[in-house]
């Protein structure tokens, strides 16, 4: 019984910590969509997209060896922005520590570099310039970070510890590992470019798609008025293209959502300027001879319908959110979807 009640300790103690980084991940993904767009309202409605995605319920309760990426990666956005647009030292320190920590995450966190230099050069150039100097100080201090954190390479001499990894990888891959996809076993290093891609639209509710759609094609329209409601869809788009563009040039795939579960952050941004425009729009427009505040709340009745749909698709399916496959993707798989792609 004392064995028992150890390991149900242990087991407790290790779901407490998972759910702690996955609400640290809401919080930052609030805090993020805050900084770009200024609009609490986005904010809060990306952080409620993210809490009812479910590979992020899956993976905050099993499996959370990638649920890290959904705090680091934001954290280390936002802080990112704040150094820049405000510099400082201790701006500056905190940035490339944390910058430092998330290159030792995990290694698709080196997609964040191109992205915030990207998201610069589109739409802040004069500052990127202005700030190459700090950028520098960043990158060195992170640099510094990400090897003297590095795991396992202090335990013994660098240079074998290096080699060790060299030959560990060219082993795996060397592996003829193989994986479910598209009714067909494909070995690992030979998976298709659109395997990312087609995880994160299996894997995303409808209703969230819809939302995150609503932003894109008004800025298409030219309909979005607020420069800040630019800035957070293009964040959001950024973020989605370049970590599934960075993914191509990754040796081997396997596993599904778990590995692209950071990209899930820039979905929410795009959900959160989707619901913040469509409010903005029914509150503008007053259909049905409604008056603003009417308006208001027929707007957060449906913005609010469309997340909890997605939340009470989570709930149906409790506790196989892992296994989530939307009403399109489980259409195209039929009957026998389990065998059709690992989730």
């Amino acid at each position: 019984m004392e064995t028992l009640a150890s390991n149900l300790d242990r087991v407790t103690a290790e779901h407490a910590f998972n759910l702690l980084l996955a609400t640290a991940g809401l919080a930052f993904t609030y805090l993020l969509a805050w900084e770009i767009g200024h609009s609490r309202r986005a904010a809060a409605l990306a952080m409620a997209a993210m809490a009812v995605m479910p590979a992020v319920i899956a993976h905050s309760r099993n499996n959370p060896k990638d649920v890290a990426t959904l705090l680091i990666f934001p954290l280390t956005f936002l802080l990112l922005l704040r150094a820049v647009r405000k510099p400082g030292l201790l701006r500056m320190a905190l940035a490339g520590i944390v910058l430092g920590i998330s290159l030792n995450t995990r290694i698709f966190s080196v997609a964040l570099i191109p992205l915030f230099a990207l998201l610069l050069a589109i739409r802040w150039p004069a500052l990127l310039r202005q700030r190459i100097g700090q950028l520098i100080v960043i990158g060195s201090v992170a640099a510094a970070i990400a090897i003297l954190l590095w795991p396992w390479l202090w335990l013994e001499a660098p240079l074998d510890q290096l080699a060790r990894v060299g030959e560990l990888i060219a082993t795996k891959l060397g592996v003829q590992f193989q994986v479910l996809y598209l009714d067909e076993m494909q070995l690992w290093t030979e998976i298709p470019w659109h395997f990312p891609l087609f995880h994160l639209l299996a894997s995303l509710p409808l209703s969230l798609m819809l939302l995150a759609a609503v932003p894109i094609l008004a800025t298409l329209l030219g309909k979005l008025r607020r420069p800040e409601s630019f800035d957070l869809v293009l964040a959001g788009a950024l973020w989605i293209g370049v970590l599934l563009a960075w993914d191509l040039i990754a040796p081997a795939r396997y596993d599904g959502m778990r590995h692209y579960l950071a990209v899930l952050v820039g979905l929410s941004l795009l959900v959160g300027a989707g619901g913040d425009w469509l409010l903005a729009w029914l509150e503008d427009r007053r259909p049905f001879g409604l008056d603003r505040l009417a308006a208001n709340r027929l707007g957060w009745t449906l913005v609010g319908s469309l997340i909890a749909l997605a939340g009470w698709e989570c709930i149906q399916i409790h506790p196989y959110q892992s296994a989530y496959l939307n009403p399109v993707a489980s259409a195209l798989g039929g009957e026998q979807s389990d065998e059709w792609v690992e989730v």
